[in-house]
């Protein structure tokens, strides 16, 4: 019988860009997390319930450790 695959964390990168104001950049916040929806929602947690919160991919375990991420930090980048 097959192993299951340990749940890992990973790194999100979650792009936040308020609503009220189209021209404005969006916030990125780096999330380790082990479900993209935890990570989605530790987001909106911090930009508000009217931001439109995007994933915008991941980062490598090497550049987690470089900026020294831990499970269940978030931090802007």
């Amino acid at each position: 019988m097959p192993r299951k695959a340990p749940n890992r964390y990973v790194t999100f990168i979650i792009a936040a860009t308020s609503t009220d104001d189209e021209t404005s950049e969006p916030t990125i916040y780096g999330v380790v997390k082990r479900r993209v929806q935890d990570a989605m929602e530790e987001v909106r947690a911090l930009a508000g319930p009217s931001a439109r919160i995007e994933l915008a991919g991941s980062l490598s375990k090497r550049t987690a450790r470089v900026l020294e991420l831990k499970p269940n930090d978030v931090r802007q980048l």
